[in-house]
């Protein structure tokens, strides 16, 4: 008996995880700036910036001066990455649970759209 409630807990607990809803994206998102650095599965987004700003500097430039909104985000699934976008793109993103309290903040990619 003992057994089955056990089984029977880490199964429930099993299933959950698996049914998880998707996260709505569609409030305001956590930053809105410019990209300064790209790769593969990893983005920094700077608010605050002007697009010069983005395309011509790093990020230890313009943080030694003042300090600015400035937020990470990672990529966590296999098939995507961040090549569609540049250095000096004008992004929204929102990220995924909770953020590293760190400077810049860090999170995984809920959502990213272009700014026009």
């Amino acid at each position: 008996m003992k057994k089955i409630l056990i089984l029977s807990f880490f199964l429930l607990v099993f299933f959950s995880g698996c049914n998880k809803e998707e996260q709505d994206f569609s409030g305001e998102p956590t930053i809105e700036g410019y990209l300064i650095r790209v790769e593969d599965k990893e983005i920094l987004v700077v608010h605050g910036i002007t697009k010069e700003q983005a395309v011509h500097q790093t990020w230890n430039d313009l943080s030694k001066d003042k300090h600015y909104e400035a937020h990470e985000f990672h990529i966590d699934r296999f098939f995507e990455s961040f090549s569609d976008f540049q250095k000096g793109d004008k992004v929204k993103v929102w990220g995924e649970g909770g953020a590293n309290e760190s400077y810049p903040a860090q999170s995984s990619l809920g959502k990213i759209e272009r700014v026009k």
